[in-house]
């Protein structure tokens, strides 16, 4: 979803249009946004200007976003804190994903584990507590073959 501080949020109102300038620059990996124009249903090419400063991590075009520099890709989910608090908006309400998802692994050894079941156990609250937190972004989401 794109996310950016609210100061921007007029600034990014064509986002939804990859030809139509933009007045603030787009954050994070290109191929995630190429993913989110594709389940709008643009296949254009993003022109590589619409893109600002490159970051290593997610964690980073959101802390960059947060800091007015551009409009992010991030997960709803992951930045619920920064949607909550005001930090961050939405510039579009579409949410899109390419279906992956994060597996919690352990040798198989140590199934048995009371320090891998209790951490699963609590790892699984979590994940249930913060998607069903989030539900009202995730509600509508488009998954788009990578």
């Amino acid at each position: 979803m794109p996310l950016c501080a609210p100061a921007l949020k007029d600034a990014a109102a064509g986002i939804a249009d990859p030809r139509r300038p933009l007045r603030v620059p787009l954050l994070g990996r290109p191929d995630w946004w190429a993913l989110w124009y594709r389940a709008l249903g643009r296949t254009e090419r993003l022109a590589p200007d619409r893109f600002g400063t490159r970051l290593s991590a997610e964690h980073l075009d959101i802390a960059a976003a947060v800091a007015g520099h551009g409009v992010a890709i991030g997960s709803p989910i992951l930045f619920r804190g920064e949607l909550v608090s005001g930090r961050l908006v939405p510039a579009h309400d579409l949410v899109a994903g390419d279906g992956r998802t994060f597996w919690f692994a352990y040798p198989a050894a140590r199934h048995a584990s009371r320090k891998i079941a209790a951490f699963r156990e609590w790892l699984c609250e979590q994940v249930a507590r913060d998607r069903d937190a989030a539900r009202s972004f995730i509600r509508g989401a488009v998954i788009v073959e990578p």
